[in-house]
């Protein structure tokens, strides 16, 4: 497998080794399949996880961090945001690869990412607990960064030496 740069490379007669499948501007390759099938069951496992624990109720949590004991934000909002960060990432690392555009994949997944978040918010009073504006707010930023950051690594994975000349990393 070849990862090359739209701005780069032109596919054409001049460069017959990128194949009849790229058009007339290459572009950059998606992960490979078995890598995004990781990445996928990693998401989904995680996210059903996070739900699971957002939703154990008030009494069962180990643990209770008080703003005030720190003089910060809430670290529950830091949480919040590095929760649904990882989230993100595994949905870019994931799913990121298999649209037309980066900002296509981006806005689709962002709004997964939303939709997840309400309903982990708007189903919490079910089972005893709180549902905050503000944390899901949170939820979006940390989705958001988390995004930004898989579509960073997927860049940079497919770029790299080590991806394109490992057999097992690219097998497809």
């Amino acid at each position: 497998m070849l990862a090359v740069s739209c701005d780069t490379v032109d596919a054409g007669p001049e460069n017959p080794e990128l194949g009849p499948r790229l058009h007339r501007r290459a572009r950059v390759m998606p992960l490979p399949r078995h890598l995004r099938t990781v990445f996928a069951v990693c998401f989904w496992a995680y996210g059903l996880f996070l739900m699971t624990a957002t939703h154990a109720p008030a009494d069962d949590v180990q643990f209770i961090v008080r703003a005030a004991d720190y003089g910060l934000l809430d670290p529950d909002k830091f949480l919040h945001m590095a929760a649904y960060g990882v989230l993100g990432l595994l949905a870019a690392l994931a799913y990121g690869g298999r649209w037309q555009t980066t900002l296509s994949a981006a806005i689709a997944l962002f709004v997964l990412l939303a939709v997840w978040g309400f309903v982990d918010e708007s189903t919490q009073p079910l089972f005893g607990r709180l549902a905050d504006v503000s944390d899901w707010v949170c939820d979006l930023v940390g989705g958001a960064i988390g995004l930004a950051a898989g579509f960073a690594a997927s860049r940079w994975l497919t770029k790299s030496h080590w991806l394109t000349k490992s057999r097992w990393l690219t097998r497809d």
